[in-house]
């Protein structure tokens, strides 16, 4: 016959068991999504040349058409030619 004493004794002891285990490997997976956030935000990775900086993103996506050279802008929904102050289209020379 099972003790049900036994059995709760048991149960805690997997709790406390889970929650050491889990605390080695959630404690560092929190750090290191912490820096990862702050050096996207604050250093700008992961920006292009259409946002300010980490902090002001721009929400488009800069295309290029590798034949032509011609940069378009996109935000999910519509794609529209990037052009200069003079409303040429902006062309990224090939290096």
């Amino acid at each position: 016959m099972v003790d049900p004493e036994e059995e709760e004794l048991k149960g805690k002891h997997f709790a406390i068991g889970f929650m050491s285990g889990l605390s080695k490997w959630l404690f560092p997976v929190l750090v290191c999504l912490i820096i990862v956030i702050a050096v996207r935000y604050f250093g700008g990775l992961w920006t292009d040349d259409t946002d300010l900086d980490g902090q002001h993103r721009s929400g488009m996506k800069l295309h290029t058409d590798y034949k032509t050279g011609v940069q378009y802008l996109s935000d999910g929904h519509s794609l529209v030619v990037r052009v200069d102050v003079n409303g040429q289209p902006l062309v990224k020379k090939n290096e």
